[in-house]
């Protein structure tokens, strides 16, 4: 529990410096938009396309394990979005923040990672980058899909018209291209010149410390009895739903449940949503409710993910 502590209080302390640089009037809520573009359109696709770039997808993947991580995260999200639309009557593009990335996608950078160095002599990396696989390159292309398609149109248009706007906003979407940018350089064994990789590298680096940061920013404002209730279920659902359905996975369909993959991929669905999902919300309206969700269900980990280890035995 220590040692867990010790991994999530950076954490803290990055979202207090973005909550204290507004009350301190160092930085201006304007400032908050302008971060947040940053974080999105240059500095994550950095990220991903630095870590996608260096995974070898020749190496011995334990497909069982990416398919059952795969499909469950896709059945929780397409149910988490159908609950937070028709039982909790949430606009559609809240239902995507919440159901689609509060739920089903994790943040495996700040806390999956290091959870796994903490728990393992010889952490299964294997594993940890079929994770990252399934998230880059099946669930936030799908995410970013499905919040286009249910945002709001700004201008009246036809059915074609508006297809072919989703589609040109995908296009040219940083995050995609990222994606398969770094996809088609490892499939092709590219090695990129470190005058290039270097760089790009630091961009990179900036995503998550900076994404922590914003939260902090968005967080001025006291959730609503309203957002108290997206919190609960969003929380109840990343924390315990999708490492639950994961894990029961794993019994049914692995034949080795005792198997150190299989605790990893366990013990990464468990960690909290993603350090980007703020900024999401903060890209599709809803900033405070999505930073609230994500410090509330940072903290409560703590509590459930020494749990789920001590479950595991490990």
């Amino acid at each position: 529990m220590i040692e867990l502590f010790n991994v999530i209080t950076p954490i803290f302390l990055l979202i207090f410096l973005g909550f204290i640089s507004i009350r301190l009037k160092l930085l201006d809520r304007a400032d908050y938009s302008s971060l947040t573009s940053f974080v999105m359109k240059v500095s994550f696709p950095c990220l991903l396309l630095t870590k996608l770039s260096v995974i070898d997808l020749s190496q011995h993947f334990r497909w069982d394990i990416l398919l059952i991580f795969a499909i469950c995260s896709l059945l929780l999200a397409a149910g988490s979005i159908q609950f937070f639309s028709r039982v909790l009557r949430r606009q559609d593009t809240l239902a995507v923040l919440q159901g689609g990335i509060g739920v089903s996608l994790s943040n495996n950078g700040f806390i999956g990672y290091p959870v796994l160095f903490l728990v393992f002599a010889s952490p299964p990396m294997t594993t940890y980058a079929t994770v990252l696989l399934v998230e880059n390159l099946i669930m936030i292309p799908l995410i970013i899909l499905l919040l286009n398609r249910s945002k709001p149109a700004e201008i009246d248009l036809s059915k074609g018209q508006y297809t072919d706007e989703i589609i040109h906003q995908l296009v040219r979407n940083p995050i995609l291209i990222a994606v398969m940018a770094g996809l088609v350089i490892s499939l092709m064994s590219i090695d990129l010149p470190e005058s290039l990789s270097l760089p790009l590298s630091l961009l990179g680096t900036a995503a998550a410390p900076l994404a922590l940061f914003t939260i902090g920013m968005a967080l001025v404002g006291i959730p609503s009895i309203a957002d108290m209730t997206d919190i609960a279920w969003t929380s109840l659902g990343k924390l315990i739903l999708h490492p639950t359905l994961v894990a029961a996975s794993c019994v049914l369909f692995v034949d080795n449940f005792h198997d150190p993959d299989v605790y990893a991929v366990i013990l990464l669905a468990s960690s909290p949503m993603a350090s980007l999902y703020p900024v999401f919300g903060a890209n599709y309206g809803s900033p405070n409710l999505t930073a609230s969700c994500l410090t509330t269900t940072t903290l409560l980990s703590l509590i459930t993910i020494s749990g789920w280890i001590l479950i595991l035995g490990i």
